[in-house]
């Protein structure tokens, strides 16, 4: 079946207001506004892949059903439709959008930011006029003519406009182009064909898609129960995200609505609801995601319990499940790049590991997922007796303290209130990254090892935890000298150091000091009441029994009078910094009185996992984890060391 185009003299009513003479420039484009009118769909028939089945299929647009109201309302102008699209991925908008037969137009205006600059001289220069449109399929119905099935999309509705050097159709144009278009058009008609398997897009010419194999009854039997188990599954899934009830799915089901007529009906529900709702200054829109983002969705799923089978999901409708990795990633590749055979082990190593590749995608959000949930699960213990902050970037912080509130004094009949002098003191410190790099490596991938990449992974997030660990317990080892040049533990200038085992007597001692403590004024009592017993692994015991009360019945020289107002906690970081195993230490709540506080970078709370450029010759997937991390003692007064003894 040849790929339809349009004859020059279709396209003729694209001049509608303009003059058409042979070898005369025509131009829409307004350089000093930054709009060009340009034809975003010319009503090809457009070869496409189910992602599910492989099957190929013939994409219909009925130019009677289109919904430009996205568009007209100003939709976003896109590079290439990014599928992570973001703000800096919009180089303009679209103005306003119609019919004219059965070409679809649009007039767009681009920005003037500096970044678009080049897009715009490129489109002013003509060597950009192929576009391409985002599109949700809201109505559906099926064919098959030609021994080949059809899907004519009876209602359809634009969301984004997109600049496309290799778009699905290749008669889309910018009217500033169309003089040389349709001379092409009209005397070289095999140049506008597709290029067969052009890699990424799905795109390819209808006479590469294979006649329909004989008929096999019992796998079309199999198939129609997968297609009904899905069409189910689908249901329940739109359902779900939109708050339909019950009712409404189980008459669909059982009525054999299709997927397409069931969010038709929901769009329909939605926009009752909608109405049946007080007006509000905000609407918001959801679009159904295109079937690269669903595939891409599924696969996370499917991985995401690989990784980890707490995450596993079941879910029939879900074709990547129960796959070995290897397999993963040959369908990955093979939906991808449309494909109709299972690529060899040299092809889908090269393609699955490149950047731009899904399963390179994919790979990365799971293991960034299962690297934060190892984060979690590190066996640390100073977030429980410290306090948390962020900061924007990686500029020394100073942490200032004013003096406390002045005491209130008598005022006399007609006498002036004085105002009070008040000082501070100020700590410094600030966040600095520590990180290391980790590769997925092609012998993972051939050798079908997702195990020896978790572990690797898994390692790498309770790492981050550990060092995040041992750099605020390092702060308790070191007693390093605070902003006033005194050590974070001095008796003599501090007053919050002494002796005393773990017991009665020492902790009477912590809380004699904690609780005189004065504030910078040297004179208001602060009254800093002890929270918690910071010891080395060793004692965690000998203070969890400090900490027990022993009963009415036991002498009074023997009770422990501490029960149930200390808490205790032992790290093993104090076992093996030089503080040896019988010092301890005392700590306020760090919510009343933090003594150190530890800082992520804003944004970034917790281990961060990129992926990096492959570098060339490089076989495999690189990644790199880091945390961007800071801990200082920003007050001695809430905290307190004992030599044990």
């Amino acid at each position: 079946m040849p790929t339809q185009r349009q004859s020059n003299k279709e396209l003729r009513p694209m001049m509608k207001g303009r003059e058409y003479l042979a070898g005369q420039e025509i131009t829409s484009v307004d350089s000093e506004n930054r709009t060009v009118d340009i034809i975003f769909f010319s009503g090809i028939d457009v070869p496409r892949t189910d992602w599910w089945t492989g099957q190929k299929y013939v994409l219909r647009f009925d130019s009677k059903g289109g919904d430009f109201s996205l568009l007209n309302a100003g939709a976003p102008v896109l590079d290439n439709h990014p599928w992570n699209a973001n703000s800096s991925a919009q180089k303009g908008k679209v103005e306003k959008a119609w019919q004219e037969g059965k070409l679809s137009k649009a007039t767009l205006r681009f920005s003037k930011r500096p970044s678009v600059d080049e897009i715009w001289q490129d489109i002013e220069d003509k060597i950009i006029t192929k576009f391409s449109m985002g599109v949700s399929i809201l109505a559906e119905e099926k064919f098959v003519e030609n021994n080949m099935e059809i899907r004519l999309a009876k209602k359809w509705q634009p969301f984004e406009l997109s600049i496309a050097p290799i778009p699905a159709d290749f008669g889309t144009t910018t009217l500033a182009a169309e003089q040389s278009d349709l001379n092409q058009m009209g005397t070289c008609p095999e140049e506008n064909k597709m290029p067969d398997n052009v890699p990424g897009t799905g795109a390819q010419t209808l006479s590469a898609i294979p006649s329909t194999p004989p008929v096999d009854e019992e796998a079309l039997r199999r198939q129609a129960i997968e297609t009904e188990r899905k069409r189910i599954a689908d249901i329940r899934e739109i359902a779900l995200k939109h708050g339909m009830e019950e009712s409404m799915v189980k008459l669909h089901i059982e009525k054999g609505t299709s997927v397409a007529d069931f969010k038709s009906e929901v769009l329909n529900a939605l926009a009752v609801r909608h109405d049946a709702q007080p007006a509000t200054k905000t609407q918001h829109i959801d679009l159904v995601a295109d079937e690269c983002a669903k595939r891409r969705d599924a696969m996370e799923l499917a991985l995401d319990g690989m990784f980890d089978p707490k995450q596993k999901k079941e879910d029939n409708g879900n074709p990547f499940l129960g796959l070995s990795l290897l397999r993963f990633a040959e369908e990955s590749v093979r939906l991808q790049h449309g494909l109709v055979r299972i690529p060899n082990k040299d092809e889908v190593v090269k393609l699955a590991m490149q950047n731009t590749s899904d399963f390179a995608n994919v790979l990365e959000n799971s293991a960034r997922k299962q690297l934060l949930r190892q984060y979690e699960l590190a066996p640390t213990t100073y977030k429980v007796w410290t306090k948390p902050s962020t900061t924007p970037d990686f500029k020394t912080m100073s942490r200032s303290r004013l003096s406390e509130a002045p005491r209130l004094i008598a005022v006399g009949e007609g006498a002036q209130i004085t105002i009070a002098a008040m000082s501070d003191s100020k700590e410094q410190y600030a966040v600095i990254t520590a990180g290391r790099g980790v590769s997925f490596t092609r012998q993972m991938l051939i050798n079908d090892d997702l195990g020896a990449f978790n572990n690797l992974i898994s390692q790498m997030g309770l790492q981050a935890g550990i060092y995040e660990n041992k750099t605020v317990y390092a702060i308790l080892a070191a007693n390093a000298n605070m902003a006033d040049g005194n050590p974070l533990f001095d008796d003599t200038h501090h007053h919050n150091a002494g002796a005393g085992a773990l017991g009665n007597t020492g902790f009477d001692t912590m809380y004699t000091k904690m609780r005189g403590q004065k504030g910078l004024d040297g004179v208001t009592v602060l009254n800093i009441i002890p929270k918690y017993i910071i010891v080395p692994a060793a004692k965690e015991t000998t203070a969890r029994m400090a900490l027990v009360t022993t009963g009415d019945n036991v002498k009074a020289s023997d009770r422990n009078y501490f029960a149930g107002r200390l808490e205790p906690v032992s790290d093993a970081e104090l076992d093996n910094n030089g503080s040896g195993t019988t010092k301890w230490y005392g700590a306020a709540d760090p919510d009343i009185y933090p003594g150190i506080e530890y800082a992520h970078l804003e944004g970034s709370e917790g281990p961060q996992f990129i992926r990096k450029e492959n570098e060339s010759g490089v076989l495999g997937i690189q990644f790199y984890v880091y945390t961007d991390f800071g801990a200082k003692a920003v007050d001695w007064r809430p905290l307190y060391y004992s030599t044990g003894s």
